[in-house]
C-alpha cells in the first residue's frame, strides 16, 4: 500500500511520481501530526475513519483555503493518520494525499562492507523517528535534505531482495522490501505454543555416524528462547546475513524470519558436515537406497558427465536426444495419427499416477504457453467417472490423441486400469490404439513389453536408480513438457546450475542446506510443525503438491537408518496466495501454532509490454505483492515463521532450478534425521495388501491371468479374481 501516486510539485509545477508516505513526511511534526498540508490543487485531509466499517467508498473532505487562525477558530487535534489506501477510494488525483505509515529510517554508515558473496551491502544503522516513503522520481530539496535509509542494490526488492533486469516492464518492478521490514511492532516475548519452543538445540557430543540430534530431553535450551527476533533493526542485520541471492538463475531464499540462533547453528555444524558427505557420495554412485540395493541417480539426468560410468552417461544422453526428436516428429505432423482428418496430433492424454503425474501436471500448469501446439489431459485415478470425463473431453479428438502411459514397474494398478479403459475407449471408436500409444516404463517391465510386442508408436526408458518424485527431468517430465512447446534443455540447465549451487559446503551459501536447516529447526527434527506451501502465482498453483508428494513420500518412514523406530514425517500442504487469504489464513494468524509457512513469490506479473494500470501507477501485480506482504507480516507479527523464496519470472530455467533445490533440501534433511529418503516401504506394503497373489503374463505381454486378491473384511476373508485383459490369451 506504498505505492506511488501523481502529484503536482508545488516548486517545479511538473508532474511527479511520489509516495503518500514522502509527501506527508514534508508536513509532519516529530509526533508524527499533521500540520498543515499546502497545496494547489483540491487540498485533501487524511481522514483516521476511512478503513472503519460502513465508511467504504467514503472521500477525504477537503480544507479550506482559509486559515483557521483568520476565522478565528480553534483548530481541533487532528487524529493520527492511518493507512487509508484500498481497492474502494476513487483513483488519486493531482495534489491528493492517500495515507502513509510512519516507519522508523535508517542512518548509513560511512563504510558499506559487503558479504562475503558481494551481493549485499551491510550497514550499521540507528534509527530515527520519520516516514520511510519508496519510489520517488522526483524530491524537492527539503525532503532532500532528510537523512535516507540505505538503498540496497538494484538486486534487490520484495520479500528476499530480488528485482527484474533494467529492462523489464513496471509489472517486474524493484521492490524494496525494507520499509516493510522496518515497520515498528512491540518487543515482546511470546509463551512457548510447542516443544519446538523451549528446546531448540542439539547436543553438541553426537559426532557418531549416522547419529541424529539427540532427542528433545537432552537439548539446552537455545539462546532466546526461540522467540522470533522484532526489533526492526536487529531483522535488518539478520535479513542481510541470511539472504541467499544466484543471480544467474534470478532466485532468492530468505530465511531471515526463522528463529534459529547462533548457538544452534554451531550444534548443528557436524551434522550439516556429514549431510554433504553423504549426499556427495550419493552423487558419484554409492548405494544410496539399502533395501532395494539400487544406487539414486537423479542428478546425473541433467548432468550425465556426473554419472558413475560411460554407459550410464550414454543411455542418459542418447534418451534426452530421442525424447527432443521425437517431439519434433510429432508436432511438426512428421508423425501423423492414422485416422484424424487434422492431419496431425492435436491432443496428449497422459496416464499416470504419484510422481508420473504430479511432476508433469505442475510443468504444465507452471511453463505450457496459452496455446501449445498439443493440448494434454491427465488420467490419475481408477475412477470410472473421472476416466469417463477425460475420453468424453477428448470427443472426436481421440483420432488425433497421442496416448502416453506411464509406470516404472509397468504394473502399477491404477495406471493399468486407465491403460485398459483408454483401449476400450478406442475399441469402441475403430480406432488402433497402438498406433496412437506411448510408453515411459523400465526396460523389459510388463508394460514395456506389450507396447514392443503390439507395435505401440514409440518407448521410453524410466531408470531404475529414478524414483518417481525425483523423475520430473527424466523422460517421465521431458516427453510431455517438449511436446507441449516448452524449453526442456533450459529446464535441465537451471537444475545443472542450483545442483552445482547446493553441493558447497559452507551453509549460508547453499539454499537447499539453508531450507533443510530451517526445517529441522521449526521441526525439532521430529515434525513437529506442518509447512505451508503459499506460492503467489497461479501458474505455480500446483507446487504445493508436487511437494507434497516429494517431502512427505521421502521423509515419512517409522524407522531410521540404524533400525530404530523413529516415525519420521512433515507434513506438508498449500494452494496458493492471495486465494489462501480468505481460506485457512485465519487460523494460521490466531489459530493453533504448529506449522511454518513458505512464501513462493515471481517478480514479473506479466510479459513486457503488457501491462496495464488499475490506478495510476498502480497494476493488478500491485496487489498482489501487497497481499503477500501483509500476510507476511501479519503472520510474523504474532510468532508465526516463514521462509520466502522468490524467482524473477516463471521460466523453464526457473522451475528446473526449483525442482533440484527441494530435491537436494529433502537429501539433506533426510540424511539430518538419520533416514532411507529414496524408498516407500508403506506404499509398497499398499500395493501388496490389495494384490497379494502371484502375478503372471503371458505372450511376454501386459496381461493378467489370475491375481488372487485376498482382502479381510470384517475377520472373512475374501477371494476376488482380476478378469484376463484379452479373452483367451
Amino acid at each position: 500500500n506504498t505505492h506511488r501516486i501523481p502529484v503536482s510539485s508545488t516548486r517545479t509545477r511538473t508532474r511527479t511520481q511520489i509516495s503518500p508516505a514522502t509527501l506527508l513526511s514534508r508536513f509532519l511534526s516529530p509526533h508524527g501530526k499533521i500540520l498543515v498540508v499546502p497545496t494547489h490543487h483540491r487540498p485533501l485531509a487524511v481522514r483516521s475513519d476511512l478503513s472503519a466499517p460502513g465508511r467504504r467508498g467514503h472521500t477525504a473532505a477537503p480544507f479550506s483555503h482559509t486559515c483557521r487562525r483568520e476565522r478565528g477558530e480553534r483548530r481541533p487535534r487532528p487524529p493520527a493518520p492511518t493507512l487509508t489506501c484500498g481497492p474502494w477510494l476513487r483513483p488519486p488525483g493531482r495534489g491528493d494525499v492517500v495515507g502513509a505509515f510512519v516507519f522508523p529510517q535508517i542512518k548509513p554508515s560511512p563504510a558499506t562492507p559487503t558479504t562475503p558473496r558481494g551481493l549485499l551491502p551491510k550497514t550499521k544503522p540507528s534509527p530515527t523517528l520519520s516516514l520511510l516513503g519508496v519510489g520517488c522520481a522526483a524530491r524537492d530539496q527539503r525532503a532532500a535534505a532528510r537523512t535516507r535509509p540505505p538503498r540496497p542494490p538494484a538486486e534487490m526488492a520484495s520479500i528476499s531482495g530480488a528485482a527484474a533486469p533494467p529492462s523489464s516492464s513496471s509489472a517486474c518492478r524493484l521492490r524494496l522490501r525494507r520499509q516493510l521490514l522496518m515497520r515498528p511492532s512491540h518487543l515482546r516475548l511470546r509463551a512457548p505454543h510447542s516443544i519446538a519452543d523451549l528446546s531448540r538445540s542439539s547436543s553438541s557430543g553426537s559426532s557418531h555416524s549416522h547419529a541424529p540430534a539427540p532427542p528433545l530431553a537432552s537439548r539446552a535450551p537455545a539462546q532466546g528462547g526461540g522467540a522470533v527476533e522484532k526489533d526492526p533493526i536487529k531483522l535488518w542485520d539478520r535479513y542481510v546475513e541470511w539472504l541467499y541471492q544466484h543471480k544467474q538463475l534470478g532466485l532468492f531464499v530468505d530465511v531471515s524470519r526463522m528463529g534459529f540462533t547462533d548457538d544452534f547453528l554451531q550444534r548443528m555444524e557436524p551434522l550439516m558436515q556429514r549431510a554433504f558427505v553423504a549426499m556427495g557420495e550419493l552423487e558419484k554412485g554409492a548405494i544410496a537406497n539399502p533395501d532395494e540395493g539400487r544406487m539414486v541417480g537423479h542428478y546425473w539426468l541433467r548432468d550425465p558427465g556426473l554419472a558413475p560410468n560411460s554407459f550410464l552417461r550414454t543411455k542418459i544422453e542418447k534418451t534426452v536426444d530421442h525424447i527432443l526428436a521425437f517431439s519434433q516428429d510429432i508436432v511438426s505432423g512428421k508423425i501423423k495419427p492414422p485416422s484424424s482428418q487434422v492431419g496431425r496430433f492435436t491432443q496428449i492424454l497422459s496416464i499416470g499416477i504419484g510422481g508420473s503425474s504430479l511432476g508433469p501436471q505442475f510443468v504444465s500448469e507452471a511453463l505450457a504457453p496459452d496455446n501449445p501446439p498439443l493440448k494434454i489431459r491427465f488420467i490419475d485415478n481408477t475412477d470410472p467417472a473421472g476416466i469417463d470425463h477425460q475420453i468424453a473431453q477428448l470427443g472426436e479428438e481421440l483420432k488425433s490423441t497421442l496416448v502416453i502411459v506411464i509406470s516404472k514397474s509397468g504394473g502399477t494398478p491404477e495406471t493399468r486400469n486407465g491403460l485398459l479403459e483408454v483401449q476400450k475407449a478406442f475399441r469402441d471408436a475403430g480406432l488402433d490404439f497402438s498406433k496412437q500409444g506411448v510408453a515411459i516404463t523400465q526396460e523389459n517391465s510388463l508394460l514395456d513389453n506389450t507396447a514392443r510386442i503390439e507395435g505401440w508408436l514409440d518407448r521410453f526408458p524410466m531408470f531404475d536408480w529414478v524414483g518417481g518424485r525425483t523423475s520430473e527431468l527424466s523422460a517421465v517430465g521431458l516427453l510431455p513438457a517438449a511436446l507441449q512447446g516448452i524449453d526442456v534443455k533450459e529446464m535441465l540447465v537451471g537444475a545443472a546450475l542450483m545442483d552445482e549451487e547446493t553441493r558447497n559446503t559452507v551453509v549460508k551459501e547453499n539454499p537447499a542446506a539453508l531450507l533443510a536447516l530451517s526445517w529441522y529447526w521449526a521441526t525439532d527434527g521430529i515434525g513437529s510443525k506442518d509447512m505451508v506451501v503459499l506460492p503467489y502465482k497461479d501458474s505455480l498453483l500446483l507446487l504445493s503438491r508436487y511437494l507434497q508428494q516429494l517431502v512427505m513420500e521421502s521423509l515419512g518412514k517409522e524407522y531410521d537408518l540404524d533400525g530404530n523406530r523413529v516415525n519420521q514425517g512433515l507434513t506438508v500442504y498449500g494452494n496458493k496466495g492471495s486465494t489462501d487469504q480468505h481460506a485457512y489464513i485465519q487460523q494460521l494468524r490466531e489459530g493453533v501454532h504448529n506449522f511454518f509457512v513458505t512464501f513462493i513469490e515471481v517478480l514479473r506479473d506479466r510479459p513486457p509490454g503488457h501491462d496495464w494500470e488499475l490506478e495510476p501507477g498502480v497494476t493488478c501485480g500491485d496487489y498482489l505483492f501487497g497481499m503477500l506482504q501483509g500476510t507476511r507480516s501479519a503472520l510474523y507479527s504474532n510468532d508465526r515463521e516463514s521462509i520466502s523464496v522468490t524467482v524473477e519470472e516463471v521460466t523453464p530455467r526457473a522451475v528446473g532450478a526449483l525442482v533440484a533445490l527441494y530435491e537436494r533440501a529433502v537429501g539433506i534433511y533426510a540424511s539430518l534425521v538419520n533416514i532411507n529418503a529414496y524408498h516407500q516401504p508403506g506404499t509398497i506394503l499398499k500395493m501388496h495388501y490389495y494384490c497379494s497373489g502371484s502375478i503372471t503374463y503371458c505372450c511376454y505381454s501386459y496381461h493378467y491371468i489370475c491375481c488372487m486378491m485376498q482382502v479381510s473384511r470384517q475377520g472373512k476373508k475374501q477371494q476376488e479374481r482380476y478378469w484376463p485383459f484379452r479373452k483367451g490369451c
